[in-house]
């Protein structure tokens, strides 16, 4: 049974395909596949490692960037993909640190307010929306005291806009290599500090608080990168905006900046990551709660 196929019908190619482990039966759930060549076109695999991606007529030799937690980034060419009928991504070894446990109390830290309110017109949230596969998130700068905090929570806004029950995907990074704002960055300099997929689901609009408490997860040094990508579960969460086509749901932003002062928003382009200045965007309405180490 061949397990990608390719249709062409009302001027599109239709790829689907299916996601494997490289010498492993094990398909990959969650990974996100990008069109590069256009960044414009993307999807993520299902449970059961298959995929649907949509392309123009003519994108044979478009270039498809896969990402997924756990395996190494990889970039192939459609025609490829047509030709040898299924992706085996290899895994990638990580050197994570060591979990430290003490019995030390320390007093919470909130980076952001879970409880502040957000820009709203026309009572609709104002903020960010992607489309499926395309991620987009915030770093969180910290102070050399919250290095090595252990990360409690993760709070986010669900905006009105789209579909405040569609799944997101939150992927937590660290940057490895030298820190510009606005300078667009080599995705593979960003390395997962958790390596299993981190799914939220809210059931509404409003404030949604994620517990985080029994990862064991720690601050890495100059900071977190909060990664957000819209799960693809077919045509039920797309929705038109006046920019083109949105899917799942959508980001708010802090009404007030004060709050947002250490959050900065990341954005993709393509294979790479850039932070932008708040004075050129707006701060995300998320925020990480935090127990300092001492």
């Amino acid at each position: 049974m061949c397990l990608f196929s390719f249709n062409t019908y009302a001027q599109n190619l239709v790829i689907e395909g299916l996601l494997l482990e490289e010498n492993s039966d094990y398909k990959i759930p969650y990974a996100t596949l990008i069109d590069i060549t256009t960044n414009k076109y993307g999807t993520t695999s299902q449970e059961n490692g298959s995929f649907k991606l949509v392309l123009p007529n003519g994108s044979e030799n478009n270039k498809i960037f896969i990402s997924s937690l756990g395996y190494k980034d990889t970039t192939i060419v459609v025609s490829d993909i047509l030709k040898t009928q299924r992706i085996y991504l290899s895994q990638e070894n990580y050197e994570l640190p060591d979990v430290v446990i003490t019995s030390t109390k320390s007093k919470e830290v909130e980076i952001g307010d879970s409880q502040s309110s957000v820009a709203m017109l026309d009572n609709k949230t104002r903020g960010y929306q992607s489309s499926a596969g395309f991620s987009w998130g915030a770093y969180f700068k910290t102070k050399n005291k919250e290095n090595g905090a252990h990360l409690k929570s993760f709070n986010i806004y669900i905006g009105n806009t789209g579909f405040p029950e569609a799944p997101l995907m939150l992927r937590l990074l660290e940057f490895t290599g030298e820190f510009e704002f606005s300078r667009s960055q080599p995705r593979s300099l960003f390395k997962d500090i958790h390596q299993k997929p981190i799914i939220i689901e809210a059931s509404k609009s409003g404030w949604f608080q994620l517990d985080l408490s029994d990862l064991n997860i720690r601050i890495p040094e100059n900071g977190i990168y909060c990664l957000l990508t819209p799960l693809d579960k077919g045509g039920k969460f797309s929705y038109e905006t006046p920019q083109g086509l949105k899917y799942g749901a959508s980001i708010g932003i802090y009404s007030d900046p004060k709050p947002g002062k250490n959050i900065y928003p990341v954005f993709q382009d393509k294979d790479r990551l850039s932070v932008v200045k708040r004075s050129h965007a707006p701060s995300p309405a998320v925020s990480i709660i935090i127990n300092p180490s001492n």
